[in-house]
Parts: C-alpha cells; sequence; structure tokens
C-alpha cells in the first residue's frame, strides 16, 4: 500500500533561492537546489496572520517544519532539505525553523489501465500525454514493479504529478502523528479531481 501527502492549505507567498536558482521553478524540478542554498518563503497573503503548518504548499516547491523534516529523516526518505526563513508582508523574519522539501524522485507509475478514471476516451485519444483530459480519478492503482523501493516519489504520468507519494512504512507513521497542513490519504481512498 502505498500513501499520498495531500496539502490541507497553500499559503500564498514567493520563494527565493539563494544563490539565485531560476531552473527551480515547481514541484517536479529533478534536479535539487545547488548544495548550501538557503530559501526565504515571503507570505504575500493578507489572511496568514500566523504561519503553524507543517507541510506547506508554495509557489515553488514545499516547505517543511522541523518536525515534519525529522520526522522524514528518522524513516530514511529519500528527500533533501534547505533551511527556509519565513517572512511575512512587512518583510519581519517569523520563523526559521522550515525548509525546502525536495523530492528528486519521478517515477512512471499509475497503471491507467486497472484505474478508474474520467476522461478515458480524450486521454487515450491523446496518446497518454493531455492530463488536462482526465477530470476526475476514482481509484488509483499503481505499478509496484516501478516504483520498487523507492521510500517518496512522484507519479510523474498522473494529473496529480505536484502530489507526493510515500511508501506503506512512512505513511502509517505520518498518519500516526498529529500534523498540520496535510492529510495523509492511502492510495485506496485517494481521489482526484
Amino acid at each position: 500500500m502505498y500513501y499520498f501527502l495531500k496539502k490541507t492549505r497553500f499559503d500564498y507567498g514567493n520563494l527565493e533561492f539563494f544563490p539565485p536558482d531560476d531552473e527551480y521553478w515547481d514541484l517536479v524540478t529533478i534536479d535539487p537546489p545547488v548544495k548550501g542554498t538557503t530559501v526565504k518563503f515571503r507570505l504575500t497573503s493578507p489572511i496568514t496572520r500566523k504561519l503553524d503548518a507543517d507541510y506547506i504548499r508554495a509557489n515553488r516547491g514545499i516547505l517543511c517544519s522541523k518536525k515534519l523534516k525529522e520526522l522524514l529523516e528518522g524513516l530514511d526518505a529519500d528527500a533533501l532539505f534547505y533551511p527556509a526563513q519565513i517572512y511575512d508582508r512587512t518583510n519581519e523574519l517569523v520563523n526559521s525553523d522550515y525548509f525546502l522539501l525536495h523530492v528528486s524522485n519521478k517515477i512512471d507509475c499509475l497503471n491507467y489501465n486497472s484505474s478508474i478514471y474520467q476522461g478515458r476516451k480524450e486521454f487515450e485519444d491523446s496518446g497518454f500525454d493531455d492530463f488536462f483530459a482526465i477530470s476526475k480519478v476514482e481509484k488509483i492503482v499503481l505499478d509496484e514493479k516501478k516504483i520498487g523501493l523507492t521510500n517518496i516519489f512522484y507519479i510523474s504520468n498522473s494529473p496529480f504529478r505536484e502530489t507526493l507519494g510515500v511508501n506503506e512504512i512512512i505513511g502509517k507513521s505520518l498518519s500516526s502523528k498529529k500534523l498540520k497542513g496535510l492529510s495523509v490519504i492511502s492510495n485506496e481512498d485517494f481521489t482526484f479531481e
């Protein structure tokens, strides 16, 4: 069994990298930032007053709390962490206990023949390239052979390619913790719209 890490909040802001890294532009960027990179996240949301989530989907990546970082490191998750500082709208430092969570594992492992989804004909007609043709995924079946021993990954051939997948050990462990900003959902229960 596998699990998906689904964000429960999106905090608007801008991620900046030091040294600058214009190549790191979204969650599925394969190459990690340069070693020694630090990250600055400037909140731009007028409704965010206090940043207390453990898992934050930002514009160019995922930020995680020190608590989540330590949990993932303790489970030997194949992920990299870069120090991040959080600034409010007035450019005042609010928190420096966050990290950019980088995962390089992008696996073409969604089994479209066994999965149940709307837009099948349109997707097949596109040569299995137009993920926008899929309006809803009701049942997700993964090719476990392609995943192998990888314990944290993105499903590169899916419309939810920016949602992290994890193995059963990590999924069950994270499920048992009280983490803010994050739902841990088994692949049997996960749906996408």
